[in-house]
């Protein structure tokens, strides 16, 4: 996976691709679910912890969906 150049929220040149559990709430036949993406891969900004969502990471999170 590419990291970003820079973190668009900081502008820190620190981002680092890290493998996560990424917990969302997911809306389901009318009820809130928790969802749990084991090993996300995700560019995560060192200085400020800013996930950094790429095209890339919100495929993988669609397939999972």
């Amino acid at each position: 996976m590419r990291c970003p150049a820079h973190c668009p929220s900081c502008g820190s040149r620190d981002v680092k691709v890290e493998k996560i559990d990424y917990k969302m709430e997911v809306k389901h036949d009318g009820a809130l679910r928790n969802l749990v993406i084991s090993d996300l891969e995700i560019p995560i900004c060192q200085s400020c912890g800013e996930k950094i969502f790429t095209e890339e990471v919100d495929a993988k999170i669609n397939e999972c969906l």
